[in-house]
């Protein structure tokens, strides 16, 4: 039962890196490990590193995040954000609505 539960730490790390992705590509994804996994093509060493690597990952993403949070912004955004931070608003654009 020991050689189970490295398996089984990898579906869970896989199931919870997967939460911000579509369904069709989460059940894919987990599919294809599945069958990887039962087909025994990974070394149970080889399984404790992806769980390791996936664990790894959705930290630095929890720690970009928060340290970083102007990161996966627009350009735009990101100058609208960055004139907030040291206490300016950006001018409003006037928008041509063809009033005439």
């Amino acid at each position: 039962m020991a050689s189970l539960a490295p398996h089984r730490q990898l579906m869970r790390e896989l199931i919870r890196s997967g939460r911000h992705r579509p369904r069709e590509s989460r059940v894919a994804i987990l599919s294809q490990m599945r069958e990887i996994v039962s087909n025994k093509k990974l070394s149970a060493t080889d399984v404790e590193n992806v769980a390791l690597f996936l664990r790894s990952q959705r930290t630095y993403k929890v720690l970009l995040d928060r340290y970083n949070p102007l990161h996966d912004m627009s350009s735009t955004e990101h100058i609208k954000a960055t004139a907030r931070r040291v206490g300016l608003d950006m001018p409003v654009e006037k928008t041509d609505s063809g009033s005439n």
